[in-house]
């Protein structure tokens, strides 16, 4: 940041302005892939894309049976959701029933390879069977994983050479249509929050949020806070890519979907808080411009087909 301000006795400046970097560029696509992506009928066809955004632990503290996470996966498929993106932990490090007995002749705990396989084979079914396309981010606080921010894409969830289902690194950033999407499974905001010096700042998570696009991050801050366990010799893989369309930061502070700058910023809180049910995220995206087609699929003549068009995502989603 840079400091306006004035110093009239010679021992103190004072300020009176703060001076922030610019948000970077937004995303820009042309109108006649535009009109490919929302009014063909290959892919949209004039209807309105539906996105479902949930993050773990997708099961109860009190069983390892999944059942919120088959309810979701149910709402998806019933409601014939586009695309699907489930950020980790899958199978919680801390979760009561996987610690060891405290007790002697106490049941052992179950295997988390078993465990993971029942999560896979939910997803899996509900992959084969829908034209959902998913996307899976582990955790740190994955049982199986990496504990070291950033994460590669997790191997204990088996994709089984499906196409429609994408295992992506911890943060990633990732095309849906024309959509940039920027999407972290740890809980970042908290430990931003307690480290950034701001004061009459508004809303927390907008001011925070911005940090991270202002300095082109997912971890703005320097030191990194001793709750996150970073890998500074990957720290560039945190980098963000301009301002994305849509930047996802799951965190138990309060859930949220706000513009900052021209990106839209969702917090869709968590699917499972202890034993009780939590939340998520759902985004309907209408097109960013209409009826620019013939009714014989071409562009209509008075269409500059190149001219880049910004995609708007706060004002489009619902």
């Amino acid at each position: 940041v840079a400091l306006k301000g004035r110093n009239p006795t010679g021992n103190a400046f004072v300020v009176t302005e703060v001076i922030q970097k610019p948000f970077p560029p937004c995303p820009s696509t042309s109108l006649r892939q535009l009109s490919a992506f929302h009014e063909s009928a290959e892919f949209l066809g004039g209807n309105p894309m539906s996105m479902v955004i949930a993050s773990g632990p997708f099961t109860l503290n009190s069983d390892l049976s999944f059942a919120p996470l088959q309810e979701l996966l149910e709402y998806a498929k019933a409601t014939a959701v586009d695309t699907l993106v489930l950020a980790g932990p899958f199978v919680a490090s801390k979760h009561p029933l996987l610690q060891p007995p405290q007790a002697p002749n106490s049941k052992l705990p179950e295997d988390p390879a078993v465990v993971y396989e029942r999560a896979s084979t939910l997803i899996m079914k509900f992959a084969e069977n829908s034209k959902c396309k998913v996307v899976l981010l582990p955790n740190t606080d994955d049982v199986l994983c990496s504990p070291v921010y950033p994460q590669p894409p997790s191997d204990a969830i088996d994709c089984q050479g499906n196409r429609s289902v994408l295992c992506a690194s911890n943060p990633s950033q990732f095309l849906v249509n024309e959509l940039q999407c920027a999407v972290s499974s740890e809980d970042l905001l908290i430990p931003l929050s307690r480290s950034a010096v701001t004061q009459n700042v508004g809303d927390r998570i907008a001011s925070l949020a911005a940090l991270m696009l202002r300095n082109g991050t997912f971890v703005p801050q320097s030191p990194v806070s001793d709750s996150l366990r970073m890998d500074m010799l990957r720290r560039s893989q945190c980098d963000l890519e301009g301002s994305p369309d849509l930047l996802v930061l799951p965190s138990l502070l309060k859930t949220c979907a706000m513009r900052v700058g021209e990106t839209l910023v969702v917090n869709p809180g968590r699917l499972c808080r202890g034993n009780s049910p939590g939340t998520f995220a759902r985004l309907s995206v209408h097109a960013p411009v209409q009826n620019i087609r013939n009714a014989d699929g071409s562009l209509k003549q008075d269409v500059d087909a190149d001219a880049l068009e910004n995609h708007r995502l706060p004002e489009r989603a619902r």
